[in-house]
């Protein structure tokens, strides 16, 4: 930049050749040029991430994602039988440990149920927690017969909590 360097009066004062106005205005333009493009090719930090769930939903929505998974490994035992390898095998096995803790979540959604309902709950998460686990010898020595024969005694019990979870409700089957 080059500076003039004007007097007036008894005062000595700096100008740049620059104008202001056009400064201010060059500055703004690819200000908002730069702006425009970093809002229009990054993704908002809210699309992203998802949202946390409150307590409850949370339990509720993990219930019946394992709940589909399960469902899923059903299906792969079945079809696959005795096709299924040793890391298929150790997949299930390790989901057996994660589905374990569903019955913690079955007791978390009845903190608030009546004495009654409540010890239900209890007694099928008691029952299902020992079913998943004497599910994993099954699963180790490779014994589909076995498995999926505990499988469905696993899927009833989630079937007996959602039916207490129900029996408690105002809302009519219909919907």
């Amino acid at each position: 930049m080059a500076f003039l360097v004007s007097v007036s009066g008894s005062t000595w004062r700096t100008r740049t050749v620059c104008q202001s106005r056009l400064c201010r205005r060059n500055f703004l333009v690819a200000g908002g040029g730069i702006l425009g493009g970093l809002l229009l090719f990054n993704d908002p930090v809210a699309a992203q991430e998802k949202p946390e769930l409150p307590p409850g939903a949370k339990q509720f929505d993990r219930l019946l994602k394992a709940q589909e998974r399960w469902e899923e490994i059903h299906a792969t035992v079945s079809t696959k039988n005795s096709e299924l390898t040793a890391n298929d095998w150790e997949g299930v096995r390790a989901f057996l440990r994660k589905y374990y803790r569903a019955s913690e979540d079955m007791e978390y959604l009845s903190q608030r149920f009546p004495k009654d309902r409540k010890q239900k709950v209890a007694e099928i998460a008691r029952e299902f927690r020992a079913t998943v686990k004497g599910m994993d010898k099954p699963a180790a020595d490779r014994d589909v017969v076995l498995f999926l024969e505990m499988h469905k005694n696993a899927e009833n019990k989630v079937a007996q909590f959602f039916d207490v979870l129900k029996s408690g409700s105002d809302v009519p089957d219909e919907l």
